[in-house]
């Protein structure tokens, strides 16, 4: 996977009061959106406290939230997937798709490709915290169905290619609705326990 020009990208960035890596990637798909005109529905699958919230009211017409904890400043009460299964199938063109979960999103990643092909293009930004997972858990954990991983797997070490676990689920996805997922900027924290990332996908 190719990492777009991030040249461009960085031209349309906002200033934002409180600058960190997660805003950093957020900004970067903003700004991707903005260059391509796409400026109407965001959607966040896990709003938390609203911190990206008001990133995005400030980008987008509207903002459509979500997240399991009642007292948060979000819409919708939902575990993510089921947000996804009930909600996000029902909405027209979304332009912005953001998964900032603490944990790992994929397995709701791969529930919103199922009906993903009718937004593109879009730009889907993730948080993915299965880092420390894959650094210390003594149990068998589901790498395979997690992130699509299909031949050998080499496991060692495997937390320093967590970005590249994340490429390869975006990609084959993508791949399966005969779209193409491009990557616009990732980091990596650097505890290795999370990625934070932006995607074009068209």
């Amino acid at each position: 996977m190719t990492t777009m020009d991030y040249t461009e990208v960085k031209k349309g960035m906002i200033a934002v009061r409180y600058r960190n890596e997660q805003n950093e990637t957020r900004l970067a798909g903003i700004a991707a959106c903005k260059l391509a005109g796409l400026n109407n529905r965001a959607v966040e699958c896990y709003a938390g406290s609203g911190g990206l919230t008001e990133i995005y009211q400030q980008n987008f017409v509207e903002v459509i939230n979500n997240d399991l904890n009642p007292e948060s400043v979000a819409q919708y009460n939902f575990k993510a997937i089921d947000f996804i299964k009930k909600i996000v199938t029902q909405l027209d063109k979304i332009d912005m798709i953001d998964f900032d979960c603490y944990g790992s999103p994929a397995f709701e990643i791969q529930e919103f490709f199922k009906d993903a092909a009718r937004h593109a293009p879009f730009v889907l930004a993730l948080s993915d915290g299965f880092g420390m997972n894959l650094k210390y858990s003594k149990k068998e954990i589901p790498i395979r169905s997690r992130y699509l991983i299909e031949g050998e797997l080499d496991t060692h070490k495997i937390w320093l290619r967590h970005a590249d676990l994340i490429d390869n689920l975006l990609v084959k996805l993508s791949s399966q609705q005969k779209l193409q997922a491009t990557k616009i900027c990732a980091i990596q924290t650097k505890s290795k326990n999370y990625i934070l990332a932006a995607y074009v996908v068209k």
